[in-house]
């Protein structure tokens, strides 16, 4: 029952990225072994995730030793224990992986991992209950692999339906192909799911890994998505594209549309212009108000945009309801 205890704390911690939390965690008695187990899997994946790389390897170092010494006909669940350790020793594997930027290894692992998860024994909850497809699927669109990642997280909501993460993860892998239609079905499916979430979630979220900048590849672009919360009391949500420096271009949709009208625009845009598109309040991910919708807001929002991001001009592309003039604030 003790090691029951740790182990659903250590996977929810890890879930829910808390990583000074696991750092807490104290040592169990050395004869617990299972319990010590799990520890050093979530202070592997805290360390992975914070990239202290080497700290990470050594508690998977940690683990096997471990693991080497557990029984093999040890109990867990409906699995055994060795069938549950093995998920963690790939999962570990494949994230210190990611975390070293070695993209095979990292995608053969996780591979490996979900395998060992599949091969897991029914149980409810679930005897490996830190599903592995998310992390595979996040460290897929990180690569921008989204064809795949949307197999992968298709194939995690047919095992456990309404899985709000892997929800968000197949919306982003279908705006990333321009599947708009579908993305926007799936994704009001996802805001159900997640109505009562006090978090938002990014696709580095589900790969479990720190990037520099929050910057993700994606069709050989620099594509980075962001929340502001504007002067004018909503949060903005938008993505950015190419040369901090550039010259800056903020795309405005239309009428029912969000920034992923422009999904098929970015990936031809040229390098020099720091693109900016925006979901628009009332729209896609922003803040969604009761009131204030007139043409005058929306302007306010641009100008409160353009503040927040330190632009002083920008070239502004609009779509059916946006006719700006002039390109100064």
């Amino acid at each position: 029952m003790k090691n029951a205890c740790i182990y659903f704390d250590c996977l929810t911690l890890v879930r829910f990225g808390k990583w000074d939390e696991i750092a807490k965690l104290e040592k169990p008695d050395e004869a617990l072994k299972i319990t010590n187990a799990f520890r050093h899997f979530a202070r592997g994946m805290a360390f992975a995730a914070t990239n202290k790389i080497g700290d990470a390897e050594n508690e998977l170092k940690s683990l096997q030793s471990v693991v080497k010494t557990v029984p093999t006909d040890a109990p867990f669940g409906n699995s055994g224990a060795a069938a549950v350790l093995k998920v963690a020793d790939q999962m570990l594997a494949g994230k210190i992986a990611l975390a070293r930027s070695d993209k095979n290894t990292a995608i053969e692992t996780l591979r490996k991992a979900v395998e060992a998860e599949d091969a897991t024994g029914y149980n409810e909850p679930s005897d490996w209950d830190l599903p592995a497809r998310e992390l595979l699927g996040g460290a897929l669109l990180l690569q921008g692999e989204n064809a795949e990642a949307e197999r992968i997280f298709r194939a995690e909501i047919a095992k456990h339906p309404r899985n709000g993460r892997a929800l968000f993860g197949l919306v982003e892998s279908l705006k990333r192909q321009n599947k708009t239609s579908s993305a926007q079905m799936v994704e009001r499916e996802f805001k159900e799911a997640w109505q009562t979430a006090d978090t938002q979630l990014r696709v580095e979220d589900l790969a479990g890994v720190s990037l520099k900048d929050d910057k993700v590849a994606t069709n050989q672009k620099t594509l980075q998505v962001g929340d502001v919360r504007l002067k004018t009391g909503v949060r903005v949500r938008y993505v950015e594209q190419d040369d901090p420096n550039g010259i800056p271009v903020i795309m405005l949709h239309g009428y029912t549309d969000s920034s992923v009208s422009y999904s098929r625009v970015l990936p031809l845009m040229n390098a020099k212009y720091r693109v900016f598109a925006l979901d628009q309040r009332g729209h896609g991910d922003s803040d969604r108000p009761a009131s204030g919708y007139k043409f005058s807001d929306f302007a306010a929002d641009v100008v409160a945009f353009m503040d927040a991001k330190n632009l002083k001009k920008a070239v502004v592309v609009g779509g059916e309801k946006e006719n700006v003039r002039g390109n100064d604030k």
